[in-house]
């Protein structure tokens, strides 16, 4: 059997129980099925085969209840399985029913800089450096430069792919984004990665990809409009938010973060429906943005 048709089988699978779905076997069957293939005779001998493949493989555990329905086991801590499974599902619509790619619209701008993934896990994973020439937007330093690097680990913001590690030449943390990464090589030095590094706890009190280490996380507390009230508990600003109250004059919430930068940027998207209750040093940073913009576009 061809090895396309084996990956289709296990897309299949995987797509008919994204989103904790149940199927039974005939169901996971009918699902092969749509994908097209020669041979559609699977012994249950087999089928518990491929389901043992597809454990091993995308590191994700298929149980099956007593009515025979099987089910993807999903916790707090499988959100990244989750999302695999979600990404295959979407690939076998868009690659394998006919024109449905007319109904799909890639932000190819997101893409940028993907190619460079398996690169990077891999080094991580064996604990090497790597080097690679890293563009900057700012016009008035050196437009780009040779970086070697020990990778610590990858975060996705914003539909993009940042590259944490430490800078053998600075023997600093820095933060590069792949979209700005070219002539990515394997080096030959060892990284010497931390055991306790965790890509969570660097990022634990941030908004976005900004870290600094002399940053000192504070409690924010703010009052959205009920305008916004809704997306903002759907989607919280930080994970560490809380909500404090929510009544039909608005939601209240609670958060830990950095005061930088990144956050004046976050609320800036809201601004018109937002109250800023605590502390005073943030919204003395929305008034100084705002003032800034009403000079650079005066009436």
């Amino acid at each position: 059997m061809k090895v396309s048709y084996i990956v289709k089988r296990y897309i299949a699978i995987l797509g008919r129980l994204s989103n904790q779905k149940k199927a039974n076997f005939k169901q996971l069957m009918d699902a092969i099925e749509r994908m097209g293939g020669e041979d559609m005779t699977i012994s249950q001998r087999t089928f518990q085969r491929m389901i043992n493949d597809i454990e091993d493989l995308f590191q994700v555990s298929i149980k099956c209840d007593r009515a025979g329905f099987y089910y993807i086991l999903e916790d707090a801590s499988d959100m990244q399985h989750s999302k695999i499974t979600q990404s295959l599902h979407f690939f076998n619509y868009q690659k394998h029913l006919e024109n449905f790619e007319n109904h799909i619209a890639y932000d190819k701008s997101c893409m940028v800089g993907q190619q460079y993934l398996y690169d990077i896990q891999n080094a991580i994973k064996e604990q090497s450096c790597i080097t690679f020439v890293y563009a900057k937007y700012n016009p008035q330093e050196r437009n780009s430069e040779k970086r070697e690097l020990a990778p610590y680990g990858l975060k996705e913001y914003k539909g993009r792919w940042y590259l944490v590690g430490k800078d053998l030449a600075k023997n600093e943390m820095r933060i590069f984004g792949l979209d700005r990464i070219d002539n990515l090589e394997a080096s030959s030095r060892r990284a010497l990665i931390p055991k306790d590094f965790s890509i969570h706890k660097y990022f634990k009190h941030s908004i976005g990809i900004s870290v600094d280490s002399e940053d000192i996380s504070e409690f924010v507390e703010l009052e959205f409009s009920p305008k916004l009230a809704g997306y903002i508990k759907n989607f919280p600003i930080h994970p560490s938010q809380i909500i404090l109250s929510d009544t039909n004059e608005g939601a209240l919430i609670k958060l830990r973060t950095y005061i930088n930068l990144e956050l004046v940027n976050e609320l800036m998207l809201f601004s018109d429906d937002v109250k800023i209750i605590k502390p005073a040093r943030l919204k003395k940073m929305m008034i100084k943005r705002h003032e800034e913009f009403l000079k650079n576009n005066p009436q």
